[in-house]
Order: C-alpha cells, then structure tokens, then sequence
C-alpha cells in the first residue's frame, strides 16, 4: 500500500527564502501549490508588482502550480486599519503580528488553504512536545514554535499571536535548521534567480519612505509640548504618533539637554510627549495585557521560572531573563526583569519563552 499524498501550500512572497522553502518542499513527490498574497498595493513605494512576477518565475522554475489570492480587504480591515488607529491612541504597534496571525494563517485558512500543511519561508522551528513533558501543558497543545538555527534572522517573534493556535499543528518552517548564507547557496546551486535579492525591511505598506511621513498622510497633525522628566517644558511636537517609547531621533534641539534626550513616554490624556536621559527608558518591570500562555495551567506557569523563563519585547531584542511573574487580573501580568530591559513600548508584544520555545505572550501596556 503507497503512503497517501501530502497536500503542501506554499506561501511564495517573491523572496529568496519563500523560494528556498518552495524548493525543498517542492522537489519531494506531493501535492504542492504555491501561493502568492497580495495584501497591499497603494502608492509608489509597494513592490507588489515586481515581487508577485519573481513568484511567477520561481513557481515556473520549480514547476510548481501558483495561485494568486487578493487578500487587500481583509489586510485593510484586521491589519492596516488597526495599525492607524494604535498610533492614532499613542501606541506603537506591530502589524507583522498581525499580518502572521489574520493574513498568512488566518483569513486562508478559512478558504483556500483549509486543508493540508501551510509552508513559509520564516525562520523558525516547530517543537513537538514530548511525552516526558506532556503533562505541563494543555492537553490539545501538541507543537511549539521554537528559536531557528539563524539567530540573527529569528523571525518567532512574528509568531507570537499564532504560538497557540491548532494550525501551528499544520505548519512547515523548511528553513528552521538553515542558516540564510545557506539559504542563498541553495538558491544560487539551482538557479533560483532571487538568490541575491534583498531582505525586505520594516513594514511592507510603508517601503522605502520614512514612518513619519507615511503616518502623516493618514493622521492629522496634533502639536503638543514636550516636557522634561522634572515637568519643564522643553520643546514641542506635531503629534505623538511621530514618536515611539526610546525614540532618540528627532529630540537633537531640545533646550537645556546637556545629554542625548529619549522618549521616556507619550501622553495622551494631555498630548504631551515626555523625554529623559536613556537611564529613564530602562523598565525593571513591565506589565502585559490580553496575556495568556499554553501550560495546564498558571502553577505550572510560574513553576518554569526555576528553570529559566524568557521575556522578548521586539523583534530583534535579546531574551531577558524573568525573575517574577505576578496576576493583576486574570489576563493581566506583571514581569519584574532580572536585569531591566530598554524602553518596552506599549501596543509592542512581550513574549515568553521556554526551552528555546514561545510559551506565552501578552501586549505591553
């Protein structure tokens, strides 16, 4: 009797990491599609055309059906909109979160990708979680998303909203175990014609303008003092959305500063935008709303904290060690830091990590 075929769609961006996980799932003998999203296409700096026609020549190379699925509505409703509407409350978003858990294992899992695995080119892992340990979680968790072999292109933080989801259990992260220096030799040895494209950077809608001036076209100015840490006005602003919690560009007038000035906090209740000295960005503690994680339950939680418990609070950040986790309400923490970590930005994830693997998350506050 012949193993029955395994269905793989392949998410294809126009990259050369979506290319290198298309190759490998690809060449085996299963039923594999590739397909291509198009979330957003407005204004001269979206690359959506030149990126969907590289998907185009990738699956072609491959020989490998693709389907192209115009998902702009849904990005403009769950993602975009909500990402204006943060800023518009003084907090500094991550629409890539939302992007992973709304977009790319959400609203296709609902309709074309019901079935079969999903296939991305993220680097990241999927953990199983062993019997010896099974115990410590809930009972219908049975994969984690874990650190991938590149820790310099450790993408898990972008996982954080999808990290207890059932579809985690139909996921393929084939560059896991690579480094990209090997993703692009893979690439290249087969004449992958994107082996030397480059990274794409920040947020896809923004491009190559800068944050400031993207947000300006959708917010209107909102000008403001900004004040000293003592209450002493010291300069002002054209809106607290032009500014993020550690944020130093932007602040080289101020008055009197004598030392690099940061944003310690934006203030909404009186639109006022507070700096200080880069000690005052440095939070011993910090609190998360919406939190939840993936063990039996909160004893188990807290348990972990003998045997090295991790907090990540942005994309790039270094691990930090936990000392202490605390319940305000039933979805509500506060973490006290083993050492105090730079400027967590409200609206921004915190996420847990254990054994190399996402736990828990929350949103900072």
């Amino acid at each position: 009797m012949t193993n029955a075929r395994i269905k793989n769609n392949i998410l294809l961006s126009g990259g050369v990491d979506s290319a290198v996980a298309a190759f490998l799932i690809g060449a085996k003998d299963n039923d594999t599609t590739c397909y291509y999203i198009l979330c957003w296409d407005t204004g001269n700096y979206c690359h959506s055309d030149k990126d969907y026609q590289d998907a185009v020549n990738i699956s072609a190379s491959l020989k490998l059906p693709l389907k192209k699925l115009d998902l702009r509505d849904e990005y403009k409703s769950w993602v975009f909109e909500k990402f204006i509407q943060d800023y518009k409350n003084g907090l500094t978003p991550n629409p890539d979160v939302l992007c992973n858990s709304k977009i790319k294992f959400g609203s296709m899992i609902r309709s074309e990708l019901k079935d079969g695995y999903i296939v991305t080119g993220h680097y990241a892992s999927i953990f199983s979680i062993p019997d010896s340990i099974r115990n410590r979680f809930k009972h219908d968790v049975r994969n984690l998303i874990a650190i991938p072999k590149d820790l310099k292109k450790d993408q898990t933080y972008f996982l954080a909203d999808i990290f207890d989801s059932p579809i985690i259990d139909r996921i393929k992260f084939p560059l896991g175990n690579l480094l990209k220096s090997e993703v692009r030799r893979i690439a290249q040895d087969n004449s992958l014609n994107v082996y030397k494209k480059k990274d794409s950077q920040g947020i896809c809608f923004i491009g190559d303008i800068s944050m400031r001036k993207f947000l300006s076209t959708y917010i209107e100015p909102n000008p403001g003092n900004i004040i000293s840490r003592n209450s002493e006005v010291v300069g002002s602003h054209n809106g607290l959305f032009n500014y993020t919690v550690g944020q130093r560009k932007g602040l080289e007038s101020i008055k009197n500063a004598g030392v690099p000035m940061y944003v310690v906090e934006k203030r909404v209740s009186d639109n006022t935008l507070v700096v200080g000295c880069r000690e005052d960005c440095m939070a011993p503690s910090l609190e998360l709303l919406d939190f939840k994680h993936v063990l039996r339950d909160s004893e188990v939680l807290l348990g972990l904290l003998d045997e090295e418990m991790y907090i990540r609070v942005r994309s790039s950040g270094e691990l930090t060690g936990i000392k202490s986790l605390t319940y305000i309400s039933e979805n509500k923490v506060k973490i006290t830091l083993k050492q105090p970590i730079f400027a967590p930005a409200p609206g921004q994830y915190g996420v847990l990590y254990w054994n190399q693997c996402i736990i828990g998350r929350g949103v900072i506050c």
